[in-house]
């Protein structure tokens, strides 16, 4: 079930985000940002539990992307973070998952330089998963605690948008 979109917005006048939501993971927004709760997955991501937003370059340009950055307040114990989009169906991490290890702020940067352009729309999922049985808990896509503040990345996506030749 899709929960509590966080909106999406963009620099560029040619890319359109759509709404940050969570599928599976007791989302709920808090200020404009976004809590959620994730159960025990083991060693890998869970196909259906993630947060989930799309892109759509408008017809005629190219986005070509650098990174995707996310900063997370977690209360469980070890997570971690991947990031799959829907080019290849979600199968394969975009860059290597990311490590939260224990309680507190954490900043993961994917490096997304070596990925195709991107034409038309495209789906990016983020999941968080654990390597520990007990390790569900919330992780808040803030970064400082469980509320927004000025220190707070939140989700930034970052690249070049050129016309297609």
């Amino acid at each position: 079930s899709a929960d509590t979109p966080v909106t999406g917005n963009s620099a560029f006048e040619s890319v359109t985000l759509s709404d940050l939501s969570g599928v599976n993971v007791g989302s709920a927004s808090y200020s404009g940002t976004m809590a959620a709760y994730w159960t025990p997955s083991g060693s890998a991501p869970r196909a259906d539990q993630y947060l989930s937003f799309s892109v759509t370059v408008e017809s005629g340009n190219e986005l070509f992307l650098q990174s995707l950055s996310a900063s997370f307040y977690q209360w469980a114990s070890n997570s971690n973070v991947a990031v799959r989009w829907s080019i290849d169906g979600f199968i394969s991490d975009l860059a290597p998952s990311q490590r939260l290890s224990g309680q507190g702020s954490f900043l993961v940067d994917f490096d997304l330089s070596e990925m195709p352009a991107v034409t038309g729309s495209v789906e990016f999922r983020i999941y968080v998963y654990d390597d520990l049985s007990n390790g569900a808990g919330w992780r808040y896509l803030t970064g400082t605690s469980y509320s927004y503040s000025s220190d707070s990345l939140g989700l930034v996506l970052t690249g070049a948008v050129n016309t297609a030749e």
